[in-house]
């Protein structure tokens, strides 16, 4: 039977009787599905590339009881899934601790990376928020001596 031909379910079946050359052929396949789907839930390059190497890990020490019930890749992203949703539990009080003393670096929209200087942009958006309060302050307070 031909390599690439074999269906996920039987290379998996293989890579359970020892077949190392099936599950890094599983691996080849899905690397790079796999690290696309963690990078939209995690939204960092790296951690995804981290969680898919822990999927895979997770996949092959789990592959002597592994049974076919379901879809292969149901299995595969159901264990992503749930290895990125704990990491951004986990995660999520180390994202709200910023120095604004240091500059930070985040993912754009269009995939480049752009340095925020957390200081300054605090300082505009406090600007801003004070001059929107006390101009609506004062135009309550204008209508208020004008109503008298």
């Amino acid at each position: 039977m031909a390599t690439m031909a074999r269906s996920d379910v039987q290379l998996m079946l293989d890579a359970k009787a020892g077949d190392e050359q099936s599950f890094a052929l599983l691996l080849h396949r899905y690397r790079s599905p796999l690290v696309n789907f963690l990078y939209r839930m995690v939204r960092n390059r790296e951690q995804a590339e981290d969680l898919a190497q822990e999927v895979f890990i997770r996949v092959y020490r789990a592959r002597e009881e592994y049974v076919p019930s379901a879809k292969f890749t149901t299995w595969l992203f159901r264990i992503a899934t749930n290895l990125a949703l704990n990491s951004l539990r986990d995660n999520r009080y180390q994202r709200m601790e910023i120095s604004l003393d240091a500059p930070i670096t985040v993912d754009a929209e269009d995939g480049d990376e752009k340095t925020i200087d957390v200081a300054e942009s605090a300082q505009r958006c406090c600007c801003t928020s004070t001059r929107s309060w006390i101009t609506e302050r004062f135009r309550r307070f204008c209508n208020a001596r004008r109503a008298r």
